[in-house]
Formats: structure tokens, C-alpha cells, sequence
């Protein structure tokens, strides 16, 4: 007879080489970076989806396309309440060191209050950044309808307005 424990999956055993850790120090490094840095603009993939590249199955690509854009839009505001939580633990955790300076502090105990500051700043500097996302790409009207010069604006085709939804997606 088999057991439960036969199913789940082993526990993780912890590393007891160095040099995976100095890798994981290494691109941890490399991802502060990236973050403290400003960046450009978001701009547009050089090749966009137009309704000629949506095949025979546009229910199925209807639904997928939705779902792409939904996750998409999730994932953003997933970093910024993540952003949000951090910045509020991290206000806290700053108003205690602020408090230790204000004390009568000596030696070496103040200067790692200070440092403790120094790399607070730099975390309240990334979750500001995690909050900030301005760009995302959405569905508009001109996604809907053909607006033209005289004419009235009549319905974009479904092909088309899969198409739009897959940009949206992929640039989000």
C-alpha cells in the first residue's frame, strides 16, 4: 500500500556550496541596479499584430487574446500593491532608525544606523518606482471603430479587435 509521503515532493535541502550564493549575490546586484536607474519610456515592439495574422479560429483567439490582456493588466497591479506593502514596512522600519539617531548614539552603533538609512533610501526608491507604473497600453474607442474623414465611424472587424488586444498584452 502506498504511502502519502511516497507523493509529495521532498524538502529542499539547504546549499552548502558557495558559489551559487556568490551567483545569486551577483545578479541581485545586477537587479538593484536596474532598479535605482532611471529609465526611458516604454515604446512600441517594432512589429505589431493585425488582423491578417488572426487564423479561422477566432473564438479560440478571442478568448486568449482576453485572457493575455487580463493577466497582463494583473501583473502590473500585482507590482504596484507589492510596491504599496513594501513602502509601508519600510516607512516604519526608517522611522525607528530615525528615532536611534536622535539619540545619543557612539561609535560603531551609529554608523550602522546611518548605513541602515542609506539602504532604506535606495529600497523606498524601488517600491516608489514599483508604484509608479504610468504606462500601460488599453483598448480605446479607435480600437472599436474605424473613425474616417466624412463618413460615420463604423465597426472594427473581430479580427481587428483581437489584434489590438494582443498589442495591448505584449507592450503591457
Amino acid at each position: 500500500m502506498s504511502e502519502l509521503k511516497e507523493y509529495l515532493a521532498p524538502l529542499v535541502m539547504p546549499q552548502k556550496k558557495i558559489r551559487p550564493l556568490l551567483k545569486s549575490l551577483k545578479s541581485s546586484w545586477s537587479i538593484l541596479i536596474h532598479g535605482i536607474l532611471p529609465h526611458q519610456s516604454a515604446v512600441q515592439p517594432e512589429k505589431l499584430f493585425f488582423d491578417e495574422h488572426i487564423g479561422s479560429e477566432e473564438e479560440y483567439m478571442a478568448e486568449l487574446a482576453m485572457e493575455l490582456y487580463k493577466e497582463s493588466t494583473a501583473r502590473i497591479d500585482a507590482l504596484e500593491e507589492k510596491g504599496f506593502k513594501l513602502l509601508t514596512y519600510i516607512s516604519a522600519i526608517s522611522a525607528i532608525s530615525v528615532y536611534f539617531i536622535g539619540k545619543e548614539l557612539d561609535g560603531f552603533f551609529k554608523y550602522t544606523v546611518i548605513a541602515s538609512l542609506l539602504f532604506l533610501v535606495i529600497a523606498i526608491v524601488i517600491s516608489l518606482r514599483c508604484i509608479g507604473i504610468k504606462q500601460q497600453k488599453a483598448l480605446f474607442i479607435d480600437s472599436l471603430f474605424k473613425f474616417e474623414t466624412d463618413a460615420a465611424p463604423s465597426a472594427q472587424s473581430k479580427k481587428a479587435i483581437i489584434a489590438s488586444l494582443i498589442n495591448c498584452a505584449v507592450f503591457n
